[in-house]
């Protein structure tokens, strides 16, 4: 069975992303971006994260930020394609 990783604030509703693929693929959810990352390492099929959830800390808002952090998910799982969700509010 495929696996596709959601990371989002838990207030973040993206369960329609999660409603797409649950009934072909196994969803998993995470709340913070270290779990994430550590389960991208086990190479998922799909994965999806809140922008909001980029370029944490000192200077955060930075393309710089954001890039690195896609740039450390491509050396994690470089066949995952991440994609990077924004909340209506």
């Amino acid at each position: 069975m495929k696996t596709i990783l959601v990371c989002g604030d838990p207030a973040a509703d993206y369960s329609a992303v999660e409603r797409c693929y649950e009934d072909e693929c196994r969803v998993e959810r995470f709340a913070s971006k270290a779990p994430f990352q550590k389960a991208l390492a086990g190479h998922p099929d799909l994965a999806f994260i809140d922008v909001r959830f980029l370029g944490e800390g000192p200077g955060r808002g930075s393309e710089r930020h954001y890039e690195r952090d896609l740039a450390a998910f491509a050396e994690l799982a470089p066949q995952t394609p991440v994609f990077v969700l924004c909340p209506r509010s």
